[in-house]
């Protein structure tokens, strides 16, 4: 298994370009906005955030196909995928929206922002169902750069029509329908870029039922894995005071650039390990080989951290939270023994490890019992964290 630091290089910068244009989004509208409208916006983000796994296990599954049906020749089964997965993907995203209406409704009462905001921005969810397909199909031909594209494209055009939408006084549905377009957008790219495979024969047997077994085992996992980095700031909200729950969410923000920082190597590495199992000749030294990459990626930032840690706190935020400077290395190795985990993570999507899901369950279920017991203090935490991935990771490493 070849491991080219060319496609991880294009999927990082892609990567960081589509998370520069995120932020400046979220500052725009933090400007254009009045509070109580950004805090509305806010809010509906970060529960679109938790449903977006649904997105990432979409482009997992059709990756792990595509990997599967392009080394054995079956051109046309990629085809189903592009044309008939991504149509069928998007009627079914629209039979799920129709189901939630209560839910919907209940979330604009729960929440308190008006019910057509709410139902805007979850019609996103097909559109985002449908560019996910595109995206596990670039992905499982390792087509990086397109796959870059559709990585940071679409976060421009959220930028430019939110704020267009915005300036001339839609206000928060505004900036959701610029969310709403740039999922338009990606749909668009990702015709583009695979336009090929609509003229080819297409053969409809697509192994559906083993689709969706694999489908069903994927998000499990990336819903647990994506609770389990959040768990922490969840009970630190809920324990700490809110002055120093405002330092942990610093803390943790800086401490999730550790996390994010290798995150480009589990993309382009997952179609590879895939790849390596069809062909028989998957084994663990490639596991190991990664993590070293991994390792370097997200150790670097320690790095930096360690050497100038006020310093950066000061560039971030300013001398409000310099405070957090004697807890920073230690999350920050948290952070990278969940980075780790999230390679054996992704060997384990690619070797179909059905321990997997509970592992995650396992550590999640430790961390919430340590922190529980000790949440006097951030150090607390923060040891109480790296505690519980420190054995979930090396569990998970003996199970992988």
């Amino acid at each position: 298994m070849k491991i080219k630091l060319q496609e991880i290089g294009i999927v990082g910068i892609s990567m960081m370009a589509s998370s520069a244009l995120n932020y400046l989004y979220h500052i725009y509208m933090a400007r254009a906005l009045t509070p109580e409208e950004y805090g509305e916006l806010f809010s509906l983000l970060s529960l679109f955030l938790v449903i977006s796994v649904v997105f990432m296990a979409i482009e997992t599954t059709v990756s792990k196909f595509v990997v599967t049906y392009r080394i054995n020749g079956k051109i046309e089964k990629i085809g189903s995928i592009v044309y008939s997965g991504s149509l069928k993907m998007t009627l079914f995203g629209v039979f799920l929206l129709i189901l939630a209406t209560p839910l919907l409704i209940a979330l604009s009462n729960f929440l308190g922002i008006p019910l057509p905001l709410v139902a805007t921005l979850f019609l996103s969810i097909p559109l985002g169902m449908s560019a996910s397909v595109y995206q596990g199909v670039l992905r499982g031909l390792e087509r990086f750069k397109g796959l870059g594209l559709m990585l940071s494209v679409p976060q421009f055009f959220k930028l430019l029509f939110g704020g267009i939408l915005v300036s001339i006084g839609l206000g928060v549905l505004g900036g959701i329908l610029g969310i709403l377009l740039s999922m338009v957008t990606s749909i668009i790219l990702g015709v583009l870029l695979l336009r090929e495979f609509f003229g080819v024969r297409r053969n409809e047997t697509l192994k559906i039922t083993e689709m969706l077994n694999y489908g069903i085992f994927t998000t499990t996992v990336l819903f647990l894995y994506t609770l389990l980095v959040n768990l922490d700031v969840f009970l630190a909200k809920h324990y700490l005071s809110p002055e120093l729950a405002g330092e942990y969410s610093a803390l943790s923000l800086m401490g999730r650039m550790v996390l994010f920082a290798s995150e480009a190597v589990n993309v382009v590495m997952f179609p590879k390990f895939v790849e390596s199992r069809e062909r028989r000749t998957l084994n663990r030294r490639a596991l190991y080989g990664v993590m070293v990459i991994s390792s370097l990626l997200s150790g670097t930032l320690i790095l930096a951290y360690a050497l100038n840690p006020g310093f950066i706190i000061g560039i971030l935020y300013g001398g409000k939270y310099l405070q957090i400077e004697e807890y920073l290395m230690t999350y920050s190795v948290a952070m990278l023994v969940l980075a780790l985990m999230k390679t054996v993570i992704n060997y384990g999507l690619a070797v179909e490890n059905r321990k997997t899901p509970w592992v995650l369950l396992s550590t999640g279920v430790l961390e919430v019992v340590l922190i529980t017991l000790n949440h006097a203090s951030i150090q607390s935490i923060v040891t109480s964290l790296f505690v519980s991935v420190t054995i979930g990771f090396v569990i998970s490493l003996i199970l992988a």
